[in-house]
């Protein structure tokens, strides 16, 4: 006789997605049914006086982090946890998933949140991120955002200096992307705190070389820990575009044609954007 298994389940929960993506399997080999109960596993504990030992205990956080991994590798399954997210209230997709329940279609609800900042990942930086009465990001130009693009690719292990750029040439450019050795690094866990950034003479090169949108291979052309951002501060307050967080790992250096589509975040001082670049050659 098949037997009835209540599964209790948080969105937020990286081992609820890692059990979900067996039970179908189990359902196969046992013969039994699943009935899925959405809950919200923090305010369970906190209507106890409890807490999870993730946040209770650094240790914990990390045998857990390492223990997920051990799972994904045994279940075989896609799964990449980021440590750089903000906290999100999953009540909504609580709630949609109650209601599927309640209609009976949960098979077929699938729900995802993002809960992010506007400089995750791969993102504009606008002029309004430094400056009051910059550009906001629903504010920037098409024609700016879109168009050829000239990619280079920079030798420097620590810091890129105007005589690097000097020696480029680029004041035929209005777009530029430079290349480091940071390309590729984002899909490692953890700041890398010692990344290529720009100096503020080399960001006044660019200004001066007539460039319109300079993007940069990691989360910040800034030295890590200047609370100055003086290299922001060259191009955004000379209404340069500056797009961060690109992976140009399997990109040559050469001209292309890009689309830079920032989400249209009315008033936002940066938004995440897919970035597409088209060979010319």
């Amino acid at each position: 006789m098949p037997q009835d298994v209540d599964f209790f389940f948080d969105f937020v929960s990286p081992y609820t997605y890692l059990a979900q993506t067996q039970l179908a399997g189990l359902a196969d080999r046992t013969g039994a049914r699943f009935r899925l109960w959405p809950m919200h596993l923090l305010n369970l504990m906190k209507q106890v006086g409890n807490a999870p030992t993730t946040v209770l205990c650094a240790n914990k956080l990390k045998y857990a982090t390492r223990d997920i991994g051990r799972w994904v590798s045994r279940y075989g399954v896609p799964f990449q946890l980021n440590q750089h997210v903000f906290k999100g209230d999953t009540a909504l997709a609580l709630r949609g998933a109650l209601v599927a329940q309640k209609q009976g279609v949960e098979d077929a609800y699938n729900v995802a949140q993002l809960s992010m900042g506007t400089h995750a990942g791969t993102h504009v930086d606008a002029p309004f991120h430094l400056l009051a009465d910059g550009a906001t990001v629903d504010e920037l130009p098409l024609e700016i955002l879109m168009g050829k693009t000239r990619v280079v690719e920079l030798l420097a292990r620590e810091r890129v200096e105007r005589g690097d750029l000097e020696s480029l040439d680029l004041r035929d450019d209005l777009r530029v992307l430079l290349k480091t050795r940071m390309s590729g690094q984002l899909l490692k866990p953890g700041y890398q705190e010692d990344h290529v950034y720009l100096t503020e003479d080399a960001a006044v090169y660019l200004v001066q070389a007539g460039l319109k949108l300079v993007g940069f291979d990691y989360l910040s052309i800034d030295r890590f820990g200047n609370a100055g951002f003086l290299a922001h501060h060259a191009l955004l307050g000379a209404g340069v575009i500056v797009v961060e967080g690109l992976d140009l790992s399997e990109v040559e250096p050469g001209e292309y044609d890009m689309a830079c589509l920032p989400l249209r975040v009315g008033g936002g001082d940066g938004a995440p954007a897919r970035v597409v670049l088209r060979s010319r050659a």
